[in-house]
């Protein structure tokens, strides 16, 4: 036990950073179970909220360009699909920093030789 707490995870800690910044990207990227599982409007997730709002979007920008004639204004579906990305991917960025010592870390040890 000794050679794992003060030899083995020092040394894994980047890898372990990595797999846990890789498993809560996909952790709030996930929409699927939230569409299955949840019936309540009030509890719905922000990621099966967005991608309501792109797919809405996107359903009304084919039926204007069906429909429409010549010259009219079409919704907005790439400006509303940026504007979600940056909703989305804030939570990330904010986690980010906090796990760079340990990226940097693991850079050090595999530079590192002799």
């Amino acid at each position: 036990m000794t050679i794992l707490y003060r030899i083995v995870l020092p040394l894994s800690l980047p890898a372990l950073a990595t797999i846990g910044l890789f498993y809560a990207l996909g952790y709030w990227s996930s929409w699927f179970p939230g569409m299955l599982y949840v019936d309540n409007p009030r509890l719905y997730s922000l990621q099966y909220i967005i991608m309501r709002i792109i797919r809405n979007i996107d359903m009304a920008a084919t039926i204007a360009a069906k429909g429409a004639p010549a010259g009219s204004p079409i919704a907005p579906s790439y400006a509303v699909r940026l504007a979600t990305a940056v909703v989305t991917i804030g939570p990330i960025i904010f986690l980010y920093p906090f796990l760079q010592k340990y990226f940097v870390g693991g850079l050090k040890v595999g530079a590192i030789k002799g």
